[in-house]
């Protein structure tokens, strides 16, 4: 038994509308993107019109896929209004992925360097880039776990 008393308006614990919003962007990027790389891999560099349109219906799918999960946690789930503590914890995400960005960037110049073409540098670029997003909504969840 507790000595704490009962406040009726105690928001109960669980996920902010913030980390609802990371933990859906972060499973939306895992899934679309993977299933992006899985297939241009397959598809090789010999089809760069299908990897074109490939690569336009990831980002349109990314587009609604973000647009209804968002619009769904919004009705269900008023979003809270930003302050220092939401800020601070961007910005060190932000630290994060930059610092993961700019490693892929040069990875994605090695391999431009190894002359293995376009292709895989083009896409050494894209996976840079996702993972960079996944270090940024990653780093938010942990930061707003451990209270940072």
């Amino acid at each position: 038994m507790s000595n704490k008393p009962v406040i009726a308006d105690e928001p109960t614990p669980g996920l902010s509308f913030k980390e609802k919003s990371l933990w859906v962007t972060a499973a939306s990027i895992l899934a679309i993107y993977g299933y992006y790389f899985w297939r241009a891999v397959e598809l090789g560099d010999g089809h760069p019109g299908e990897l074109g349109v490939l690569f336009a219906g990831v980002v349109i799918v990314m587009i609604i896929v973000q647009a209804v999960v968002h619009a769904a946690l919004a009705i269900h789930q008023r979003p809270e209004r930003t302050d220092e503590r939401d800020r601070q914890v961007a910005q060190k995400a932000a630290r994060n992925a930059y610092y993961v960005l700019v490693s892929g960037v040069w990875g994605a110049l090695g391999v431009a360097a190894l002359s293995l073409g376009t292709f895989w540098c083009a896409h050494a670029a894209l996976l840079a880039i996702v993972i960079a997003e996944l270090v940024h909504c990653g780093s938010q969840l942990v930061y707003y776990r451990r209270g940072a």
